[in-house]
């Protein structure tokens, strides 16, 4: 397929990053556009979106800086805690930048199951609604059922459940991610990514054991459910580049993805692959 949309795509240089060390072996370089190119054209990529990686004004900048001047990029997530009682200045900013679509918040490291349910959250995710933005959460299983009672009191925000919440993919099906996807795609609008990421406390291993690859048989209960009860209309695929080359190359991230979804009609090899990501981020033809 050709004209793909990457709507996982992270770019940090070591001079910006706050975060990236020498503990994440392939990852501990800067990661531009360029390279991105360098990998995904030949799979037909033609454009990306960019969440961000960092919590630091610098990496917010950086990336910008990055949108703002090349036309790879399609679509721009910033980083902002969603309790900051100045985010309503800081999307005032931020709506000036062509490509900005909306905002991420990290809850991956928050212990707190009920995070995205606390009322200053929530506030700031009805400022978002408000502006029409777009929230990509990035919760563990613990936070989605939080994640489902602040978009109860959110409905229009439009929104993404990423990296599928991270489940262990050790061979369960876990029931407390059937149970708060089922919640989230009954009583909600949001989309769901499919994109893999390993839990942050797991990089090591990967990092120790690299091109492992993904466990295909234990995550295809997963992409089933998905595929099964939230329909084509509300997923979309991102890579996860630069982290996905903890597990592989380019090629070996989509073709997991290309197994996991099996044989795909053409209507709707464009939805998840594309179409569904030009609605979602509003990216210009």
């Amino acid at each position: 397929m050709e004209r793909i949309v990457d709507t996982h795509t992270h770019f940090w240089t070591l001079a910006t990053t706050t975060w990236v060390d020498e503990s994440y072996g392939p990852m501990h370089r800067d990661f531009l556009p360029t390279d991105h190119r360098a990998e995904s054209a030949a799979c037909g990529v033609t454009r990306c979106v960019i969440v961000e990686a960092g919590s630091s004004d610098r990496e917010n900048q950086l990336i910008a800086e990055i949108a703002g001047s090349d036309d790879f990029v399609g679509a721009l997530i910033l980083h902002a805690p969603l309790d900051d009682p100045d985010l309503g200045h800081k999307l005032d900013e931020w709506q000036q930048i062509p490509k900005f679509r909306g905002t991420r918040m990290m809850f991956e490291p928050i212990e707190d199951a009920d995070i995205a349910a606390r009322p200053a959250i929530v506030e700031g995710l009805k400022e978002l609604a408000r502006r029409d933005l777009v929230h990509d959460f990035l919760p563990l299983i613990k936070h989605l059922q939080g994640v489902a009672e602040a978009l109860d009191q959110v409905p229009d925000l439009r929104c993404i459940i990423e990296h599928l919440a991270k489940p262990n993919f050790d061979g369960t099906f876990e029931q407390d991610w059937t149970d708060g996807m089922r919640r989230l795609v009954e009583d909600t609008a949001c989309s769901f990514k499919l994109s893999l990421s390993p839990q942050v406390t797991r990089v090591a291993e990967y990092v120790a054991n690299p091109g492992q690859g993904w466990p295909i048989s234990a995550i295809q209960p997963y992409y089933d459910f998905l595929r099964s009860e939230a329909g084509s209309d509300r997923l979309i695929w991102g890579s996860d580049w630069p982290v996905a080359v903890l597990s592989g190359s380019y090629r070996d991230m989509l073709d997991t993805h290309r197994e996991l979804l099996g044989d795909l009609d053409e209507v709707t090899e464009m939805k998840l692959f594309r179409r569904n990501a030009e609605e979602l981020y509003q990216l210009e033809a």
